[in-house]
């Protein structure tokens, strides 16, 4: 029986670990470093339209405890919209990876977001944060399992976006 449950808890701790290890920093507590493994992406060539932002690492306050990513969006790249996010490159989604997930709110509301991977498959989804935190998803297709690739944040508004807990599940 205790071989049993030892082995349970060695299966489980290995699942855990290797979620968050697959998406480097997800849970936004490696604060020294703010350009890896997050990248903000501002890419105005070309456009009529263009971005600006800046990114940083904020701690939650007293009652929570930890870090988030936020990105203050100054000026949308209407025209390219893909031009103005947060990725992170060389992603690997496991065998058993169906979906992204990940925590996400905006300091106004209304802010709008796509997340993207671009691996095999390229799924796509969009979203309008709320001023709470709520959990969004990414559904990704079977052949994205066992592709390496990029995950990008797209902030498609003026606004401050704020992320936590990106995972491969």
């Amino acid at each position: 029986m205790k071989t049993k449950v030892l082995l349970l808890m060695l299966v489980t701790l290995s699942l855990s670990i290797n979620a968050v290890a697959q998406i480097k920093n997800g849970d936004m507590e490696k604060t020294r470093n703010t350009k890896w493994p997050w990248n903000l992406h501002v890419n105005n060539a070309g456009t009529e339209t263009p971005g600006a932002a800046t990114m940083s690492y904020e701690a939650y306050d007293a009652l929570t405890t930890g870090h988030f990513l936020q990105v203050v969006v100054t000026a949308a790249n209407t025209e390219k919209p893909w031009n103005l996010r947060v990725k992170q490159g060389n992603v690997v989604v496991g065998a058993s990876d169906i979906k992204i997930t990940f925590k996400a709110r905006g300091t106004v509301g209304g802010e709008l977001l796509r997340i993207k991977y671009d691996g095999d498959g390229k799924p796509q989804a969009d979203f309008t944060l709320t001023t709470t935190w709520e959990e969004y998803e990414l559904v990704l297709p079977a052949t994205s399992q066992g592709t390496t690739g990029t995950i990008s944040l797209w902030t498609k508004s003026v606004g401050t976006y704020q992320f936590d807990d990106v995972v491969l599940k």
